[in-house]
């Protein structure tokens, strides 16, 4: 059972130990047996006898306490006996003669015991180890799943459908507590040069990239996810477009500046941003919020990229 859950120096060191615990019990049992023998010899039979029926029930409680250890018992037991059963032969006289049979008999009960109990009790912390080791993986692999559920693979930000469950709640709780709420739909401008000129997975890396240094300008409880292609949406909870202008003029000059390397050839892009507040007074559903951040990015796209454009309310 130890080679499931142990490294091979825990597994040597553990051996030791259960060694440790071997010498010990049998030098314990050998201490108590040859004891009663050396305290005992001039007593009457009757008290003798009275001080082995007392080793026995010692023989049988430790059976108790290490039937876990089924080696260290098998000696414990052995070695408490062996003195006084060499003795009772050297004896001679019947009644030793008929305990020590019945010494040989206990010790073998007890060892049988011991054996089984040791086997059960093994085998049941390995099912107990096996279903713990099952939950953990049914755990682990329900987090991955949830994980990929919601999820973008290539870029590790929320997918479209997540985003967009995300979106209709804050929208609902922007509605219920009258806070502000602004989204921002972004696009890399002409991307599909850069995936004709250099490849898809050019294309792939550009996106990483750019989806990284987004993720490094954003506070906690801001939301980014991909919507799908080179296209982003980015949810600001508490914030309107006044408020946001100066951080994202800041994000369209990150982005300007970066240069991304692939196949040692540098890389630029630039991005454009359409920026919606929610029409708090109208009551704006979520789709025409989207449809709004949506005509903004079509603005600054006819108006040359690279830009921020602002959706007009009703």
């Amino acid at each position: 059972l130890t080679t499931l859950y142990l490294n091979k120096k825990e597994i040597r060191e553990h051996a030791a130990w259960r060694n440790v615990q071997i010498i010990f019990q049998a030098m314990a049992g050998l201490i108590w047996g040859s004891s009663v023998v050396i305290f005992q010899t001039h007593h009457s039979t009757t008290a003798q006898l009275y001080n082995y029926t007392v080793l026995t029930a010692v023989t049988g409680l430790t059976a108790v306490s290490l039937f876990t250890v089924y080696k260290a018992y098998l000696f414990f037991s052995l070695s408490i006996w062996i003195c006084p059963v060499f003795y009772f032969i050297y004896l001679g006289d019947d009644v030793h003669l008929h305990f020590s049979s019945g010494v040989i008999v206990l010790l073998i009960v007890l060892n049988a015991f011991g054996y089984i109990a040791s086997k059960q009790k093994k085998e049941g912390i390995y099912e107990r180890f096996k279903a713990s080791q099952l939950t953990d993986y049914l755990a682990e692999a329900m987090a991955k799943i949830e994980a990929m559920a919601k999820t973008d693979s290539l870029t590790s930000l929320y997918n479209r459908r997540y985003g967009m469950e995300q979106l209709t709640k804050e929208h609902e709780r922007q509605k219920r507590y009258g806070e502000d709420l602004s989204i921002i739909i972004f696009d890399i401008d002409k991307f599909k040069n850069i995936n004709d000129t250099y490849g898809h997975a050019a294309g792939d890396e550009v996106l990483v990239s750019f989806a990284n240094l987004v993720k490094k300008t954003l506070r906690q409880e801001d939301l980014l996810g991909r919507l799908g292609g080179e296209e982003f949406a980015l949810i600001l909870v508490n914030t309107r477009v006044v408020e946001a202008k100066q951080k994202l003029e800041l994000l369209r000059k990150s982005v300007a500046k970066m240069t991304i390397n692939y196949a040692e050839q540098p890389l630029k892009i630039t991005v454009s941003l359409g920026v919606a507040d929610w029409d708090r007074p109208h009551k704006e559903n979520l789709i025409s919020l989207m449809k709004r951040a949506d005509n903004a990015l079509y603005s600054a796209k006819s108006s040359g990229r690279n830009q921020l454009a602002f959706a007009k309310l009703f």
